[in-house]
């Protein structure tokens, strides 16, 4: 299994990175985790085909997680394959606005092609060779009694255990510790590291990869993150866009 992190900023571009997008590929399927802007773009610039995407997971409605989706759209239904296919999985239920705003865009919807789904919590998709669970988590606040709307990821795959953990709250608090996995891929950009630290301390991973990387630690930032981490008994890495990771 690869990761590849095509986008590893947090809600604005900045010098060295776009917004969030992570693909998953296992096998000869690929599954993309976030769908933030430019994600069809850097795809093609690495040469990797759009319409070989099995699964589109979105963790929550905000621009710099879907942005990218209405150019995915269009590569994924602009030149498909006969047997290319594509779900995707939206944290709220905004298909009609997403549909909107393809109408908009002239656009047509090719259900043939593109499948829309709202995410909720639990298993969400099962293809033989990936699983998916969705676990609830409060980045966006949500109402009493109202479903949730933020998600972290759960990954099965090659017997490999994943969490991918969407966007959190500024006290860690609703990162899914009980939720056990052979690696995380975590944001890092809600929250103080040190808020995180004892969290991680806590937790038997091979590895973390942060992502989702706030401005201070760009450049040489890196390192004093880094350096927060160094305590964690398993190896620690700050995602850049464009990095290919074996799992």
């Amino acid at each position: 299994m690869k990761m590849i992190t095509l986008g590893t900023s947090h809600g604005d571009f900045t010098y060295c990175r776009f917004n969030s997008s992570t693909l998953f590929i296992i096998g000869d399927k690929y599954y993309l985790f976030d769908c933030g802007s430019p994600a069809a773009g850097l795809m093609t610039r690495k040469g990797l085909d759009n319409t070989r995407i099995r699964a589109i997971f979105n963790t929550h409605m905000h621009i710099d997680h879907i942005g990218g989706l209405p150019a995915m759209l269009l590569a994924l239904t602009k030149y498909p394959s006969p047997e290319s296919h594509t779900d995707i999985y939206l944290a709220e239920n905004k298909v009609a606005e997403i549909y909107s705003y393809m109408h908009a865009l002239h656009m047509e919807e090719h259900p043939d092609k593109v499948s829309f789904h709202t995410t909720e919590e639990g298993l969400v998709y099962d293809d033989g060779t990936l699983k998916v669970t969705a676990i609830p988590t409060d980045h966006i606040p949500r109402r009493e009694g109202t479903k949730p709307i933020t998600f972290a990821y759960l990954l099965e795959a090659e017997g490999k255990r994943i969490l991918y953990s969407g966007d959190l709250r500024g006290d860690f608090a609703d990162f899914p510790k009980e939720v056990e996995a052979d690696i995380c891929v975590c944001e890092a950009t809600h929250y103080p590291p040190e808020k995180a630290l004892p969290v991680f301390l806590e937790k038997g991973y091979s590895r973390l990869i942060f992502n989702h990387v706030h401005n201070p630690w760009h450049g040489e930032g890196e390192k004093k993150l880094l350096s927060i981490y160094a305590p964690l008994p398993y190896p620690v890495s700050v995602a850049h866009d464009g990095d290919e990771f074996e799992l």
